[in-house]
């Protein structure tokens, strides 16, 4: 609406010198409708899911609605093996961007923050630190240390 009023305002201008004013509301408007889109966010959008919770059936492999560490541990070790095509224990920015990878959330997950997994910052992301960000997010959620979270402790993440 007000980008309709600042351009309709505009035409009836005949001097740009008196026109300043509005051509700043109107680049204002179109930074603050153009943020918008590209921060992707939208008014109502709520805080986010923990990765885990949002992925928990496909982590889930026995199906038992309880996710073990060795359940997250093995899809992020297997996701970070279909990356590592000259299987030296570390995925490369050019192993990262090709289509490898094990075609799971896991794996959308490490190429999509490999520069938040990578802990020393070197551009090289390690198995150790893949595996080891999983583990992070698991205990996370496993509040009771038992190495497997719950359907309850799920519903106390989604609060």
């Amino acid at each position: 609406n007000n980008l309709i009023h600042c351009v309709t305002f505009l035409r009836h201008y005949e001097s740009p010198f008196r026109a300043v004013r509005p051509i700043k509301i109107l680049s204002l408007t179109m930074v603050q409708f153009l943020w918008g889109e590209v921060n992707g966010t939208q008014p109502g959008d709520g805080p986010r899911q923990p990765w885990i919770l949002v992925h928990a059936d496909e982590i889930d492999l026995d199906k038992n609605k309880i996710i073990s560490r060795d359940e997250i541990v093995g899809e992020a070790t297997k996701a970070f093996a279909g990356y590592d095509t000259n299987n030296d224990e570390k995925l490369s920015p050019g192993e990262l961007s090709g289509r490898g990878g094990s075609r799971s959330a896991m794996g959308g997950f490490l190429k999509g923050h490999s520069k938040e997994i990578d802990r020393d910052g070197n551009g090289i992301l390690t198995q150790a630190e893949a595996v080891g960000n999983a583990e992070r997010m698991f205990v996370k959620m496993d509040h009771n240390n038992d190495g497997k979270i719950t359907p309850e402790e799920m519903d106390d993440a989604r609060r």
